[in-house]
């Protein structure tokens, strides 16, 4: 929300797909609803959110978009809810290039630069120091004081 992860999360697919855009579907069905749970949540706390579900999958966004199923076989019905949440605009999809996609760091192998830009474009840095580092960047990132730390804060 705003500049900040409300939630993330990576898990197998428990549905038994046909096709590698029913795969993508049922992935995309998954955040969506995840999405609609945390519109929920927002508006018990008297926030009013467009929730916006970026998808670097094609395949799964064409068959979320169009009205009946055109030429895709073998569909578990119950993920078609997601054409109705479309249509009455309760969320959107934005397309994310596939190189381009943070979930990669999750389900990928990616190197170091490709990793590198996937963190950056979810807000996440790298800091240095090891196990040595660990009480400093705990007092500089919000851990605050410890019983049994010296010093003084």
């Amino acid at each position: 929300m705003g500049q900040h992860c409300t939630n993330a999360w990576s898990k197998t697919q428990s549905l038994v797909a046909t096709s590698s855009g029913e795969a993508e579907l049922y992935a995309m069905t998954g955040a969506c609803s995840e999405a609609l749970g945390l519109v929920a949540m927002g508006r018990d706390f008297g926030e009013n959110m467009r929730p916006v579900v970026h998808v670097d999958a094609s395949a799964a966004i064409g068959i979320a978009q169009r009205k009946g199923l055109g030429k895709v076989r073998h569909l578990d019905t119950q993920s078609l809810w997601i054409h109705d949440a479309l249509r009455e605009r309760r969320l959107f999809l934005h397309k994310v290039p596939g190189k381009e996609g943070p979930g990669d760091m999750m389900t990928k192998p990616p190197d170091g630069k490709s990793l590198a830009g996937l963190m950056a474009r979810v807000g996440l840095v790298v800091l240095e120091g090891g196990p040595k580092a660990a009480p400093q960047l705990t007092r500089d990132y919000g851990g605050g004081h410890h019983e049994g730390e010296g010093g003084e804060e």
